[in-house]
């Protein structure tokens, strides 16, 4: 997507299988003490608000812990006007 908007592309810059192969969760116990990177996204009213944890590991890789959340007051909005799915997260609450 460039803007929002679908394009095609000649070339990808990850293929499906790469990315499947990174589905793995991360090893809370593992990370610790390493150099962490962050990344925070404000949401300002409706839009979700993000925070990305990105952990080096010895093997050239990262370990991504993301948190993700919504305001609880616009999920009923949200719902009917995209397609996606919101509500209560497993056993989290309201994400």
């Amino acid at each position: 997507m460039t803007l929002n908007q679908r394009v095609d592309m000649a070339e990808q810059f990850l293929t499906a299988a790469t990315w499947k192969a990174c589905g793995a969760d991360t090893d809370i116990v593992s990370i610790k003490g390493r150099p962490c990177f962050a990344g925070l996204d404000l949401g300002a009213t409706r839009d979700m608000t993000a925070l990305v944890l990105v952990f080096a590991d010895d093997d050239g890789g990262y370990d991504v812990l993301p948190f993700c959340w919504l305001p609880g007051e616009t999920l009923g909005e949200r719902k009917t006007r995209t397609a996606c799915l919101t509500g209560p997260g497993p056993s989290r609450g309201t994400y």
